[in-house]
């Protein structure tokens, strides 16, 4: 009787080893991605959309500064805008808008790039100066 209980906890513990070994070998869970509506206000790169992403258009503010981009994920159907790199992004008020008028601004104050917009529709990106001008790129 003992010998039999000793091998149930033996087999017991080799199968709990076993469990929490493939548990820890799997890792964090990745992202799983997104597309056209369901990214809507969501980090391109959290999203895993700036991989592979490309500018579409960009355009500087009315008096000069960073130019920002409309940026477009074909795999995750979505568009944002970027900031030009080397820029002081906390100094800038940019976003994506859609054609229907929603907007995605930039995802914190110093962050070089928008959350997302939905890339069935016509997107753009814009810009504005300290004078409250806007500068947009055209629809894409």
């Amino acid at each position: 009787m003992r010998k039999r209980f000793k091998a149930a906890v033996a087999t017991l513990v080799l199968l709990l080893t076993a469990v929490i070994s493939i548990t820890v070998s799997a890792g964090p869970a990745q992202a799983v991605g997104c597309t056209g509506g369901n990214c809507v206000g969501d980090d391109p790169q959290a999203m895993g959309c700036a991989s592979g992403a490309t500018s579409l258009a960009s355009v500087r503010p009315i008096g000069g500064g960073p130019a920002v981009f409309l940026r477009w994920s074909s795999s995750c159907v979505a568009n944002w805008a970027r900031i030009e790199d080397g820029s002081v992004p906390g100094y800038w008020d940019f976003w994506a808008e859609t054609s229907n008028g929603h907007t995605e601004p930039k995802m914190w104050s110093n962050a070089f790039w928008s959350f997302m917009v939905d890339g069935n529709m016509a997107a753009r990106a814009c810009i504005k100066n300290g004078f409250g001008q806007v500068s947009c790129t055209g629809w894409y």
